[in-house]
């Protein structure tokens, strides 16, 4: 299916979950969108409603902070899950956003975009071929461009730890964080490097949060870091819902890899599996499985 056809295309709308600090009935919250459940729209239409949603729903609950997902699901609907914060400091708080422009290294920015060209030029073939894999301490693909891109990459960016470090801790910019995030892939499977990664968990972006798991993920499995867990666990209780889906699904991935998982944080994963939001119950419902086969 082309780009065109894909935007084009309409999908019927339905209502997932509402995460808030404050006690509010999804249905109330639904209620508001001015819409009903199984109604068609395209991704252009959905964008443009939840737009207007956000300012509906700031006005209100007099909000500081709306989130929208509209995530489509294996079952081709679209749910509709919503983060409304009503207090400033309802959320931990994270460091100050830096203010610097530290460069990363040309060499290993040109091939990452290498890299990311030929997963769209795979993207366009079949989606499972841009699948990656955790091993040895890092994620890797199976096609052989991927591959020598990766051979590369493994060459370059050990030698320019500092540089991308240094973007992580001070560029102003998020987007440069994720960056230097994402070469930290081909950084050695350290417990020094694994901790840098995970301090972009204290980064004032969620952006930054969501890739600092993704990218610690190879390197616990690979240490066998059982002390990783409790800083991907507080990802649970974020607003962002990304953040809360990426944190289940990692501690999903360690828990089938046998990764000691501590009790509190399964039980808070298996709270969020009550959720009606296909999206953020997923995860939550497979480590429900693990913990009938075998009760930590």
């Amino acid at each position: 299916m082309s780009r065109n056809n894909i935007l084009d295309k309409k999908y019927p709308l339905y209502f997932g979950s509402v995460i808030s600090d404050a006690k509010i009935k999804d249905s109330r919250v639904f209620a508001l969108l001015g819409i009903k459940e199984g109604e068609l729209y395209t991704v252009k239409e959905t964008f443009s409603l939840i737009k207007n949603w956000k300012k509906i729903l700031r006005d209100e609950y007099n909000a500081v902070s709306v989130e929208i997902n509209a995530v489509i699901w294996a079952d081709n609907k679209r749910y509709i899950d919503i983060a409304l914060k009503t207090r400033k400091n309802s959320e931990r708080r994270f460091k100050k956003p830096p203010e610097k422009t530290p460069r990363l290294p040309a060499e290993a920015v040109k091939n990452f975009r290498k890299y990311q060209n030929r997963v769209n030029e795979l993207l366009k073939i079949d989606v499972k071929k841009t699948t990656r894999y955790p091993i040895d301490g890092r994620w890797q693909s199976k096609d052989r461009t991927l591959k020598k891109i990766d051979e590369t990459l493994l060459n370059i960016v050990p030698t320019k730890i500092d540089l991308i470090l240094k973007t992580l801790y001070s560029h102003k910019n998020p987007e440069k964080r994720v960056l230097a995030l994402q070469l930290l892939n081909w950084a050695p499977a350290a417990p020094q490097i694994l901790n840098s990664i995970l301090a972009g968990l204290e980064d004032p972006e969620h952006s930054v949060h969501n890739e600092a798991a993704s990218i610690a993920l190879p390197k616990i499995l690979y240490l066998k870091n059982r002390t990783s867990v409790k800083k991907i666990s507080e990802m649970l209780e974020h607003f962002n819902l990304l953040c809360r889906g990426k944190a289940a699904y990692i501690i999903y991935v360690l828990m089938k890899n046998k990764i000691t998982i501590p009790k509190p944080i399964v039980k808070k994963i298996l709270e969020m599996g009550k959720l009606k939001s296909p999206f953020l119950k997923f995860y939550p419902s497979q480590i429900k499985k693990f913990t009938e086969k075998r009760p930590n």
